[in-house]
């Protein structure tokens, strides 16, 4: 289990709040470990894309994603060129 927090980024003009989980992540002899487990990443870039409404895509478009992706047991996501919007992370 990790360890949740909320952190609170703030600027001159905003403040951010996001969740962030802390969990025990070391390398031995090469190996990532996650908890003590061995973690192989299965990773995918992705963007946000669709053929009907370009380069926005609704929150449930972005769950039949993540949907597909654990069926194929991807279990790392390459976001590219910008950022998503924040409700993405917390999925």
């Amino acid at each position: 289990e990790p360890n949740l927090y909320e952190l609170f980024i703030y600027s001159d003009e905003e403040c951010i709040a996001q969740d962030i989980g802390f969990r025990d992540v070391r390398v031995e002899k090469s190996v990532l470990l996650v908890n003590g487990q061995p973690v192989k990443f299965k990773g995918v870039n992705r963007h946000d894309s669709d053929p009907q409404t370009g380069f926005t895509i609704s929150r449930d478009q972005l769950l039949r994603d993540l949907t597909l992706m654990k069926l194929a047991n991807i279990n790392g996501i390459r976001t590219s060129h910008y950022p998503n919007t924040p409700w993405a992370y917390e999925l």
